[in-house]
């Protein structure tokens, strides 16, 4: 049988390293009929299980499953290549290109004594609208966004006229009591604060919890690009089976955070969220993030104790249940073509019913950690928003002088092409208490 999605029964099972699950494979996908199906990825059963073989034991090869794979694409050689739809996701080369360099400054922002830094990327040219970037909700490191969205926005300000703005979140002042809807509340007034003048485009990812923005910022919104949304659950989740099995894992991963070791996290997680083609690869990956976590701020760990492992899926899915439907223009709900089926492909199939008009659309080989799976998967990111952008500038007026009080969060003086570094920044004070 087929979902909505165009997922058989074979692209949904849990993928564990167990011989059992082998069995299942060969049972649901007994031939080339079921083992060619396509869902709405473009995604085959038999692709989506070489491409955990290959990090299926604890982020190494699950050989018996390697094994498996490899003797079935022998069976049926059409499968072997993934065939990529990415390319109609990148940028299009032949694009006028509006500048040669674009503008990178960082802003202290002053919460009421704490600072936070505002990173923020534009082109040369009078920007028309800005790029909102929120990526809170997920367990990767600061450092890991802040270098993808990097290489999306130099992509984009080459070739639009827009602002990025991307806070760092986790140097907000968050305790473990507060929730989620309260700290989206908080931040929402504060974003609204920013002195910046001009529409909004959101770009969220990190699970989905800031996805409850788009009903607060709907007045300033344009359009929006969210990424692997993964915790918008059915009503039945909430005291199921399912639900306890993630709180469970919540708790081991709060203990990781609560003595600090990224080491353990990264075994933890790399396998369900990273794609790669080969093991080199995640390898490649598993020591990146290592590193990474190895260098997280206090501040980082201490959003991931407090607020961010007491946000679960059940309250994100109750709040988003409890809005009504809103219609933003220009909204792509996107997810990694090879992400998990019940968590991210089917929680964006309920957040698009609330979303009338919102597109679906996915990265190619990719599971969830776009920010972390390279190149490719950034460039697939730039792409969609790009297509987004050009649909956003065909109904925007004519570019106005840009207001003075811009140069509060990028200061004129700061030089082109250069990175500013998360200590240094020029001062703009908006209050954080609501």
């Amino acid at each position: 049988s087929w979902d909505a999605l165009g997922n058989t029964a074979a692209h949904s099972m849990k993928l564990m390293p167990a011989t059992e699950t082998i069995a299942l494979f060969d049972l649901l996908a007994p031939g080339g009929a079921e083992l060619l199906a396509r869902n709405a990825a473009g995604a085959t059963p038999l692709q989506r299980f070489a491409a955990w073989a290959v990090s299926g034991r604890e982020s190494r090869p699950y050989l018996e499953a390697v094994d498996r794979a490899n003797f079935l694409r022998g069976c049926f050689p059409d499968l072997h290549a993934f065939e990529t739809a990415a390319s109609a996701a990148r940028l299009v080369t032949h694009a006028r290109l509006l500048s040669d360099c674009i503008i990178k400054a960082c802003s202290n922002i002053s919460f009421g004594g704490i600072n936070a830094r505002l990173h923020v990327w534009e082109s040369i040219d009078p920007p028309d609208l800005n790029v909102l970037v929120l990526v809170y909700g997920s367990l990767l490191p600061w450092c890991i966004h802040k270098s993808a969205i990097d290489a999306v926005a130099q992509m984009i300000c080459r070739r639009h006229r827009v602002r990025f703005l991307m806070l760092k979140t986790e140097d907000l002042p968050a305790s473990s009591s507060i929730s989620l809807s309260k700290y989206n509340e908080r931040l929402s007034v504060f974003l609204q604060r920013l002195p910046v003048s001009g529409p909004f485009v959101l770009l969220c990812s990190g699970g989905g919890l800031a996805t409850p923005m788009m009903w607060s910022l709907r007045p300033r919104l344009v359009g929006a690009l969210l990424l692997n949304v993964s915790m918008f659950r059915e009503g039945a989740f909430q005291g199921s089976g399912a639900e306890e099995e993630e709180r469970a894992r919540s708790q081991r991963f709060f203990g990781y955070a609560r003595s600090q070791r990224g080491d353990l996290i990264t075994h933890a997680i790399l396998s369900d969220v990273a794609f790669a083609h080969c093991a080199e690869d995640m390898l490649s990956m598993e020591k990146h993030l290592t590193v990474a976590y190895n260098g997280a701020s206090l501040n980082f760990w201490n959003f991931v104790q407090r607020p961010l492992m007491h946000w679960t899926a059940a309250e994100l899915s109750k709040n988003l249940r409890a809005l009504p439907p809103v219609k933003v223009p220009n909204t792509i709900i996107a997810c990694g073509a090879l992400a998990d089926t019940e968590t991210v492909h089917r929680s964006s199939l309920r957040l698009q019913r609330l979303l009338p008009g919102a597109s679906m659309a996915y990265i190619q080989e990719s599971r969830a950690a776009w920010e972390l799976e390279g190149a490719e998967q950034q460039r697939s990111v730039a792409g969609l928003l790009h297509g987004l952008l050009l649909e956003v500038a065909a109904h925007l007026p004519e570019p106005a002088t840009p207001a003075a009080d811009v140069e509060a969060v990028v200061p004129p003086a700061c030089e082109r092409r250069t990175e500013a570094s998360d200590e240094e920044g020029s001062d703009c004070s908006v209050s954080w208490e609501v």
